[in-house]
């Protein structure tokens, strides 16, 4: 296999920079709340956001994790989801009016989640990943999804890359062209972007279907907002009507 070239350099740079990044997010989120806790520690995430409500759930060093402040934000959750400290759960809380220092402390705590995990997954990951010639070899792979993808694993997932976060980006970057065989070269990146949802748009012919597509509109929020009939509610449950709408072609039942 011929491989991706690496940019060796940028990423030595974005592993300094992602270090000093999760240590940033680390030192104003608790700033933010008034005391020193482990963002690593779950169960000092839960105490700080949720207090009360989780505090007979989670122990540390085993004694109830009373000696830290909390926000006591659960009231800001819907009924339906269980306290925690995951995406889903701090999107949502950033959609409520929440005090300032609270917002502050989610909106750190995001920040440092993401950063972590693409420090953990990617960034850290890749210099025992990349081979002597200086470029990274991934398995590809045709018989793993239910769907008939292609997949990508070892030693490192190139298809779950982020795009639209700023850090994801940086990652991608790392990724070059060189040349082969004396000729220069590009990276062509081709995603096929809802390729089923579109092909159903193109048979069935729906002027409301094809109307989001050719006007570069985001479907699975616009079936969200139709079936809800609330803009807020569409985009807290946009992942699960996603998950529907593919479902549908698949013929899930």
């Amino acid at each position: 296999a011929v491989g991706i070239k690496v940019d060796t350099s940028a990423l030595a740079a974005l592993d300094r920079d992602l270090s000093q990044t999760v240590d940033a997010h680390a030192r104003a989120m608790q700033a933010a709340a008034g005391c020193r806790f482990n963002p690593a520690s779950h169960p000092q995430k839960m105490q700080v956001l949720y207090g009360a409500r989780v505090r007979q759930r989670y122990t540390i060093l085993g004694r109830p994790a009373d000696g830290l402040p909390s926000f006591e934000l659960a009231p800001a959750l819907n009924d339906d989801r269980r306290p925690g400290a995951g995406a889903k759960q701090l999107d949502q809380l950033l959609q409520r009016d929440l005090s300032e220092r609270a917002r502050r402390v989610v909106e750190e705590l995001q920040g440092h989640t993401e950063s972590v995990h693409l420090h953990r997954t990617y960034v850290g990951k890749m210099p025992g990943a990349i081979d002597p010639d200086g470029r990274v070899r991934t398995n590809l792979n045709i018989h793993v999804t239910r769907t008939g993808r292609l997949s990508s694993s070892d030693p490192i997932n190139m298809q779950n890359i982020p795009i639209r976060t700023p850090l994801g980006q940086r990652i991608r970057r790392v990724f070059v062209a060189s040349a082969w065989d004396g000729e220069p070269t590009v990276l062509l990146e081709a995603d096929y972007s809802q390729i089923e949802l579109r092909w159903a748009a193109f048979l069935s012919r729906d002027p409301v279907f094809l109307d989001v597509f050719n006007s570069g509109g985001d479907f699975h929020h616009e079936v969200a907002l139709r079936l809800l009939g609330s803009e807020q509610l569409a985009r807290e449950m946009r992942p699960y009507i996603k998950t529907f709408n593919f479902a549908l072609l698949y013929g899930s039942k």
